[in-house]
């Protein structure tokens, strides 16, 4: 049996269930399985969840994206991760989990042997009161690096209280995933905290939230101290303007790890274009790829972008990414 197999949008319902837990039982070769957009539901989980539970079940990545789950689902789940050591990727995306269901797979990642590496939690119908639930699970957990929240209410007050654990070192948490969370600048000072304290902390993408200039600003101050190790930052539709391209152009010159940033759905306009070309023509920018809408500029802008490309030919501009919403939904994972 092929090790990668994907059954996304397959018109699978629950009754296909108890035969694909019979082959996660049977097969040493099936390591990912991809059953997103089907009708599954919260009974066709708990058939498979008892296949996870099996030792003979090598699963390691299980998307679920998009099939109807409920809390009842997660309730199967947690139970299943707590007895498989081996499944490290987890994707519900698009279900309504609510709280309720965050608050179970929270009370997962306490668990001493829950191997969870990566879970996607976007779309998921949750409020900033699973925040509290989050924070508390993140704080003993040790194995998760990748988590996304994308397109939950999170509102500001949710970020402050999870960003109380990923300002601390002892937070293994790499890739952070905020788009769409309801956020704006009040929430900045208290990721800027995060960056500057947690050294792991590699990828943050803040997209699709009200961030402001002011916002940026504050960002920007933590990305170009020497503590920063972000090494891809999000901000797209964040509603920028050219007032924050000398901070973006001050970092983009002093900050030697930041090679990938999205700047796509901003009204910068040529000022703003001119100030990050005087950083993007700099031999110190290390940025390797940039998110920007170029048709939206005018000929001018696009004509300082054009000799960027040429004095810079590693750098590559792209104004978007066909395969924006992938499993984990990255801008950047497409390059």
């Amino acid at each position: 049996m092929c090790p990668q197999p994907s059954l996304e949008s397959c018109n699978l319902t629950t009754l296909c269930c108890l035969n694909i837990s019979k082959i996660l039982i049977r097969s040493h070769s099936l390591i990912f399985l991809n059953l997103s957009t089907n009708n599954i539901l919260d009974d066709g989980v708990e058939l498979l969840c008892e296949a996870l539970r099996h030792p003979n079940c090598h699963l390691e990545r299980l998307s679920l994206e998009s099939c109807g789950l409920t809390v009842a689902g997660c309730e199967d789940l947690s139970s299943a991760l707590i007895s498989n050591k081996g499944l490290t990727h987890l994707c519900l995306a698009d279900n309504i989990l609510g709280d309720g269901g965050v608050k179970l797979m929270s009370d997962v990642l306490k668990h001493p042997q829950c191997n969870l590496q990566s879970l996607v939690l976007r779309s998921c119908h949750f409020t900033s009161g699973s925040s509290e639930h989050l924070s508390s699970s993140l704080r003993s957990n040790k194995s998760l690096t990748h988590l996304d929240l994308a397109s939950n209410q999170l509102q500001d007050d949710g970020v402050k209280l999870l960003c109380d654990v990923f300002r601390h070192p002892g937070c293994n948490l790499q890739d952070l995933e905020l788009m769409c969370c309801v956020l704006t600048s009040a929430c900045c000072l208290d990721l800027a905290s995060a960056i500057l304290n947690n050294p792991n902390l590699r990828s943050l993408d803040l997209g699709n939230n009200d961030l402001q200039d002011d916002g940026v600003k504050i960002l920007c101050e933590a990305l170009r101290h020497p503590n920063s190790n972000i090494q891809r930052l999000g901000l797209e539709y964040c509603g920028l303007t050219s007032l924050c391209c000398q901070d973006l152009s001050s970092t983009l010159s002093s900050n030697q790890r930041l090679i990938k940033m999205n700047l796509v759905q901003n009204t910068l306009g040529y000022e703003g274009i001119k100030k990050l070309c005087e950083a993007l023509r700099s031999p110190e920018c290390k940025l390797q790829v940039l998110g920007l809408c170029t048709e939206a500029f005018d000929e001018e802008a696009q004509k300082l972008l054009e000799a960027v490309r040429v004095s810079n030919p590693h750098l590559v501009i792209k104004q978007d990414c066909s395969d924006h919403n992938g499993e984990d939904g990255s801008w950047w994972k497409c390059f």
